[in-house]
């Protein structure tokens, strides 16, 4: 090829590119043009320009070496089906992470719970060496009584008994009669009339401060006093056992250090009464029965498997609980019928709903009282004979509000109390 100028190139160059191969097509078919360096280098500008001109399009179909792809958009059914795998993939993670939240909180009450099992049953271990001093008076009523000498013992040893469980009722109440001794007011709880012990000593403890009561017993009250006066009784017997279960805790257990074992997210004060509360994971207070017969537990009877209770001939059933798993208590035997109560720490569980009889729904004329005191512990003879001596027992049944039947505490009122979360699960004693 000779180059006379740069026309005569470009022309030689248009023939070849225009010149059918034997398969039949052309060079420019394909987008393609033959590179000439000598075309570049005399008319560069020339070059440039064909370069970047436009090619006409040739043929019927596009080029398959083009690089550039082809856009498009999407279909409605494959948006759709996008957006439902989406949906379906966001479904599974939630539904996990409730899953694992719940489990969590469970987890997190189950803690709680076994925490105030281990502070409350030490605590409550503690009463079986702890020495009983009986009332003067009760025992002037028993000497004083037409009974042969072994008899005159068991009446001692069953009043002795009635002392040890009264030093408990006031020690570890689970509801705010048991402080006072006495019905809480239904209006005004400052005005609440605490009364004395029967069958414990008084003596040289008799006053408006102590009222004849161990100094735990005689700061409780005084914490009651506290609480009573910036609150309705209403609100005070809402929460009442879970409300006397933290002052237990924090006044009586763990050498006065049990309150540092728990996180500010497990204390609360849900009915704004000024009594705290510990909370489950659901942020729900957790309740405790000091003695619950009517339970279905793992680790103690069911007195509602043992039928009625007759004090003075007790049935089989109940003589043969007592004396698999006779109380520890009753170290003399005082109650043949008396089988060993676990006290009973629970939570409602994830559904907010306890479940069984606690007796915290009898208010106002129908409120429960474990146990009534006396104005005048020294003048107890005056009102009681030895027939007529009131027996303190853990085996008492309540009154139903639903439909007046009476029951044993702890006795479960529906299915709710399926998932609650207690310390009878840890199976310990």
């Amino acid at each position: 090829m000779r180059i006379v100028s740069g026309n005569t190139v470009e022309g030689q160059e248009s023939r070849v590119e225009g010149q059918k191969s034997d398969f039949g097509f052309r060079i420019s078919d394909f987008g393609l043009r033959v590179f000439n360096p000598q075309s570049a280098i005399c008319n560069p500008q020339s070059s440039r320009s064909s370069r970047l001109a436009a090619r006409p399009f040739s043929g019927t179909r596009p080029s398959t070496l083009d690089p550039r792809p082809a856009h498009r958009g999407y279909t409605l059914v494959e948006l759709l089906v996008v957006i439902m795998i989406i949906g379906i993939l966001a479904a599974l993670v939630l539904g996990v992470a409730a899953v694992a939240g719940e489990t969590a909180r469970e987890q997190h009450t189950r803690h709680v719970v076994e925490r105030l099992h281990t502070l409350l049953t030490d605590f409550y271990g503690t009463f079986k060496t702890r020495r009983v001093k009986l009332n003067p008076a009760v025992e002037e009523i028993i000497a004083n009584s037409n009974l042969k000498p072994a008899e005159r013992g068991q009446a001692l040893a069953q009043a002795r008994l009635y002392a040890l469980r009264e030093m408990m009722l006031m020690e570890i109440p689970d509801r705010w009669s048991d402080v006072l001794l006495n019905a809480v007011p239904t209006s005004n709880p400052s005005s609440a009339i605490a009364m004395q012990p029967i069958y414990l000593d008084t003596t040289g403890t008799s006053g408006p401060v102590t009222l004849g009561r161990t100094p735990l017993a005689a700061a409780y009250l005084r914490r009651y006093a506290q609480i009573a006066a910036n609150t309705t009784s209403e609100k005070l017997l809402e929460n009442q056992s879970a409300e006397c279960l933290y002052m237990v805790i924090t006044m009586a257990c763990g050498d006065g250090e049990a309150r540092t074992l728990f996180g500010e997210s497990t204390i609360g004060d849900t009915d704004g009464d000024g009594a705290p509360e510990f909370l489950d994971g659901w942020g729900h207070p957790i309740s405790f029965l000091r003695w619950a017969p009517g339970f279905d537990s793992p680790i103690q009877q069911n007195a509602n498997l043992l039928g009625d209770l007759d004090i003075k001939s007790p049935n089989q059933a109940w003589t043969s609980a007592a004396a698999g798993d006779h109380d520890p208590y009753d170290v003399f035997r005082a109650n043949a019928f008396a089988f060993r109560l676990v006290p009973l720490v629970y939570s409602a569980g994830r559904d907010e709903a306890y479940g069984i009889r606690n007796a915290e729904q009898l208010v106002g004329s129908n409120q429960y009282v474990a146990w009534t005191g006396v104005r005048d512990a020294t003048k107890v003879s005056l009102k009681y004979q030895l027939n007529s001596l009131p027996l303190l027992l853990p085996y008492a049944k309540v009154k139903d509000p639903a439909d007046g039947a009476l029951v044993y505490l702890g006795t479960a009122i529906d299915g709710t109390a399926t998932d609650n979360v207690h310390n009878h699960l840890l199976g310990k004693r």
